[in-house]
């Protein structure tokens, strides 16, 4: 049986749909994954890979320039019962109410990786309290 450990899966958006319904129909499963790196939209993934503790956004999501506001929540939503202790996103953009969000929904985690080339919005004065390893690059 393979055991592979880490899963990246990055593939244009107008596949997406396509590969998740392959995915159902031959009953993936990826038991050993607790590293998975999705592209946007393939939060599908995540049921197949029930070990995965440590989730995020692909890097290219970057360079192809995909800018939607609900991008992260499918996949907060998809891993938001499961003890993640890591999450990675790779964005264009970067605001705060997203970082409030991601650590509300996963309250296990203890290292979050947020990558974005700006800020945008208005100085939120709402509180985050971090304790663990926390990155933001800019």
């Amino acid at each position: 049986m393979v055991q592979l450990k880490s899963f990246e899966f990055d593939i244009h958006e107008p596949w997406v749909s396509s590969f998740g319904l392959a995915c159902a129909a031959r009953e993936l499963s990826l038991p050993f994954v607790t590293h998975l790196s999705i592209s946007p939209y393939a939060e599908f993934l995540v049921r197949h890979c029930p070990a995965a503790v440590r989730v995020g956004m692909c890097r290219t999501r970057r360079r192809r320039r995909i800018n939607r506001p609900d991008d992260t929540l499918p996949l907060l939503r998809a891993v938001g019962d499961r003890p993640v202790e890591g999450f990675t996103l790779n964005d264009t953009t970067w605001k705060i109410s997203l970082t409030t969000e991601i650590v509300n929904t996963l309250p296990s985690i203890v290292e979050l990786s947020m990558v974005a080339e700006r800020y945008e919005g208005d100085i939120d004065a709402s509180p985050i309290h971090i304790t663990e390893k926390f990155s933001i690059r800019a």
